[in-house]
């Protein structure tokens, strides 16, 4: 494992360059493809479809990001990586010559199957190279490409699209997405597979129909319920409790149980999915309260969110180290959660009055507290289990992750429009109600978010394993 610069040799800096790339590949076309949307629209048109852009590839995600590492653990995981960052490239390449709203949407699903295999295979890939102790520092490194792609993403793909167009917003992927395929082809990676399955086909079935009728759901006006939303909650159930049996029975289950029955893992879960939903209900809201009460605009907007972002970079670097060097990680996952309170409770304190100076104070705060979450659940899970499933456990937290995700937005906007009640806001008395509700969510998050400090204190703390073989059961 020693030797070369930083400990590490040629080839492990081969791989470990492939993860970043791909990382910073699927980092940068979430928020490069949001900033060319308005002129994808007034070009393809269908304006009413433009949300589906979004959902399409969300929901194609999701579903690759749970059953990929089930496969990966089975037959290996470079191939299916290639294939990964194959598809991407190619749904990128097919995005760029869409020529309707019809043809973009299939065309970014094929894109969402590509990034929820890269985004799951890269973090197991990282469990195959380093051992949990050295996996810290490289983890954080590789999660703070992903948040900088985050922050220069939105004014990369103002630039490209304002100087060659928004077609070329997709083709830029085209030249990283073939030279990254090279190089993992290249590189010599050597997973060992310690069993011989089948695929559990019944269960993926059954995940993709409750993810589909899911997010069919969430995309709509969550009530009153509409016969069609009725008819998609239905099928939702039936094939959530369809897949739950199935899992239960499966050889090689894509969700398994004993996942479940494993106290450090059910903490990551739920810490992972409330922190997560608040963090996005915070990138979403906190823009809309800066027009609304202080008259900001758009470059208002992306000043704070560059603070809360940036801020987050440097925090889950200094934490990564932190970990990898000490070997343990429960203070660190405390202290940095007891931090994301302190920022809610801040950013809960805005009122009327407030400055653009406080907003800019609460979201720096917040963004040291959720800089080590982006890795920190991913280590903690994977030091959890034994190397034969890492991917498979890293698929489950992902997955919850990414689920908090997508539905801190809705969360967020229910207990806003519940609490305010405001369809339009053009009065003074709009404003404070609308401020009441953002209040009123940002309190929501904050107990969640104390609930997830009480968690951390009683996780079981299996320190850092310096080898791969093996893993000390939690209970």
């Amino acid at each position: 494992m020693a030797g070369g610069m930083f400990g590490l040799d040629a080839n492990r800096w081969s791989i470990l360059l492939v993860v970043m790339l791909t990382i910073l590949l699927a980092s940068l076309d979430q928020t490069v493809v949001a900033t060319a949307i308005p002129t994808v629209v007034s070009d393809l048109g269908g304006l009413s479809s433009l949300s589906l852009v979004f959902a399409a590839y969300m929901t194609a995600s999701l579903i690759t990001v749970t059953i990929s590492g089930s496969i990966g653990d089975i037959y290996g995981r470079k191939k299916l990586y290639i294939a990964g960052i194959a598809l991407f490239t190619l749904g990128s390449f097919l995005c760029g010559f869409a020529q309707d709203m019809a043809t973009l949407i299939a065309f970014r699903t094929l894109q969402g199957i590509g990034a929820g295999l890269l985004m799951v295979l890269s973090m197991a890939i990282m469990g195959d190279i380093f051992t949990p102790r050295e996996r810290g520092k490289w983890i954080s490194f590789v999660a703070a490409i992903y948040g900088l792609g985050s922050i220069f993403g939105p004014m990369l793909g103002a630039l490209i699209t304002q100087e060659w167009g928004w077609r070329w917003v997709f083709y830029v992927n085209v030249p990283v997405g073939i030279v990254t395929m090279w190089l993992m082809h290249k590189a010599v990676y050597k997973q060992v597979l310690h069993r011989k399955a089948n695929i559990d086909l019944a269960g993926c079935l059954l995940f993709t129909v409750f993810i589909v009728s899911f997010m069919a759901y969430a995309q709509t006006q969550l009530w009153p319920l509409s016969a069609t939303m009725a008819v998609s909650i239905a099928i939702m159930v039936a094939a959530l409790l369809l897949f739950v049996r199935q899992e239960h029975k499966a050889r090689e289950a894509i969700l398994p149980p004993y996942l479940f029955k494993n106290s450090i893992f059910i903490i990551a879960i739920i810490c992972s999915f409330i922190l997560n939903a608040a963090l996005f209900g915070v990138i979403s809201f906190v823009p809309q309260y800066l027009e609304v009460m202080l008259g900001g605009g758009p470059m208002e907007a992306g000043k704070a969110l560059t603070f809360l972002l940036f801020s987050s970079v440097l925090s889950m670097v200094a934490a990564g180290q932190i970990t990898s060097r000490t070997g343990k990680y429960k203070l660190a996952g405390i202290v940095s959660t007891v931090i994301v309170c302190i920022g809610i409770w801040l950013l809960a304190g805005l009122h009327q009055g407030s400055s653009y100076t406080e907003v800019l104070v609460a979201l720096t705060v917040l963004g040291i507290g959720f800089g080590p979450q982006s890795y920190l659940y991913t280590l903690i899970v994977q030091n959890a289990f034994a190397n034969s499933v890492v991917g498979v456990a890293t698929s489950g937290v992902t997955f919850f992750r990414s689920l908090g995700s997508a539905l801190g937005v809705t969360i967020f906007g229910a207990v806003i429009n519940l609490v305010g009640q405001v369809a339009t806001i053009a009065t003074n008395a709009d404003r404070l109600a609308y401020v009441e509700g953002l209040h009123s969510a940002f309190m929501l998050s904050l107990a969640l978010s104390v609930v997830c400090v009480f968690l951390m204190a009683i996780i079981k703390e299996i320190p850092l394993r310096t080898t791969n073989k093996g893993a000390v059961p939690a209970r």
